[in-house]
């Protein structure tokens, strides 16, 4: 079970994939992912169980901490020194979110 916090950052992180952010093929290669339907079907699904029961479990966990991970600290991959600004989450209190995910896992 995710706490609001954690539950906060993966959906903060997720919905940036809504936005600009577009995955490329390398990304696609590195998540397992055929193609950006396969990615966008993934990412629709986990916002939804985000939004509905707050929390993730298994693959889908697993998954959508990749995704944060790249969408925190990538430039080239996700919002990098722009995620402050996109998300409203300081980088202070990301990291330590993102470090309390990484420890569930």
């Amino acid at each position: 079970m995710l706490t609001r916090d954690q539950a906060g950052f993966i959906a903060a992180a997720i919905a940036q994939w809504s936005g600009p952010l577009q995955p490329n093929e390398p990304l696609l290669a590195y998540l397992e992912i055929s193609d950006r339907d396969e990615f966008y079907d993934i990412i629709d699904r986990l916002e939804e169980s985000i939004s509905v029961s707050g929390t993730l479990n298994g693959a889908d966990l697993r998954f959508a901490v990749k995704i944060a991970e790249l969408t925190f600290a990538s430039t080239f991959n996700g919002a990098g020194p722009e995620w402050e600004t996109v998300t409203g989450y300081p980088d202070e209190v990301a990291l330590t979110v993102l470090r309390s995910i990484q420890r569930i896992i």
